[in-house]
């Protein structure tokens, strides 16, 4: 997982996620309902036919030992965001289908050797081991074969939760507590506790790294959309997280551009109901103007040239995925309108 997160951050610190051959999608100057719609549609369609292209070679993955549960959970992360809000049930299968030879593969011991990696990739591939169970239980897979081989390797997931952070404890204690596995005491006596945000750090304080954290905090605060309430931030912490949102989203979208920054911190403005204000509409209007033809989002292809084609699910995958999100969640999730005037 820290390797994953390092690589990254220094894709994203070495190149800027404005993409320099984006299409440009015409918007009004202020917030019209109906032009964010029919943005967000063309934007919605785009994207899709870029997912639908992008094809995991997961063995091939596997083999370079870059952690390919991490890019699979991403990948069906992506459908879930389409899945859940559709009301069309031709289209839900065809999700399903398109999913179908992903969830085969995970059917095969090829795909469970967790307990044949070293301790870092086994750190990195963990909770999205997990997370890629709940995604198929969620499409309406069959998940009791897979329950089983998590339950042959839990000793091993028990034992790395005392390395992990405080936000990382609570979502393992929430996939934990959904499949019905018992919580070793690293995860029975671990409190939600707000890490980064209760230290109130000032904008100049903030890295790659640190808001990173910041926006994790907050998604685990929400089970990454599964929970509308705030319930797990105190008056204190929510009052400090309104202030420094904007602040962040603002040095993102223009001292340094960031896309895949931005992406999330667009979505925990959603989730707390921060989308009446103008930081929100401007970061907004931002993602979806900063679409790449192809339909993904980011600029990598500096990146390419050294790593191949891989950047696609290396990079790309992710940029894509946190953008989707965002303008998923604000047209068709449960966080719809906003919670504060």
């Amino acid at each position: 997982m820290k390797r994953y997160i390092l690589f990254l951050i220094l894709l994203l610190l070495a190149i800027s996620c404005q993409p320099k051959h984006a299409e440009k999608t015409k918007t009004t100057s202020h917030f019209d309902k109906r032009t964010n719609l029919n943005n967000y549609l063309k934007t919605k369609q785009k994207a899709i036919k870029w997912i639908n292209e992008l094809q995991l070679d997961l063995p091939a993955i596997q083999s370079k030992k870059l952690g390919e549960k991490k890019f699979l959970a991403e990948y069906i992360g992506f459908y879930w965001k389409r899945y859940k809000n559709e009301t069309d049930t031709l289209i839900k299968k065809e999700i399903r289908t398109q999913l179908t030879p992903y969830y085969q593969y995970t059917l095969s011991r090829a795909y469970h050797n967790m307990q044949n990696l070293d301790d870092k990739l086994f750190k990195k591939n963990s909770m999205s081991y997990l997370r890629v169970m709940w995604l198929f239980r969620e499409l309406g897979f069959d998940i009791t074969s897979y329950r089983q081989e998590v339950l042959k390797i839990k000793p091993l997931l028990d034992a790395q939760l005392g390395v992990r952070g405080n936000w990382q404890k609570e979502v393992f204690k929430d996939y934990y507590h959904i499949f019905n596995l018992k919580m070793p005491s690293s995860l029975i006596n671990t409190h939600f506790n707000n890490g980064i945000i209760t230290q109130e750090l000032p904008l100049e304080k903030y890295n790659l790294h640190k808001v990173y954290n910041f926006t994790h905090f907050i998604f685990a605060g929400f089970e990454y959309g599964n929970k509308t309430e705030a319930s797990r931030f105190n008056k204190t912490e929510l009052h400090y997280i309104e202030q420094i949102l904007p602040q962040l989203a603002k040095r993102y979208r223009t001292d340094k551009p960031n896309i895949d920054i931005l992406g999330e911190l667009v979505t925990c403005m959603i989730f707390l109901g921060y989308t009446d204000t103008p930081e929100f509409k401007k970061s907004y209007r931002y993602l979806l103007e900063h679409q790449n033809p192809d339909g993904s989002w980011g600029a990598y292809e500096k990146a390419r040239k050294k790593i191949g084609n891989d950047i696609d699910f290396r990079a790309y995958l992710h940029t894509t995925l946190v953008v989707f999100e965002a303008l998923e969640e604000y047209n068709t999730g449960a966080f719809l309108g906003s919670k504060k005037g």
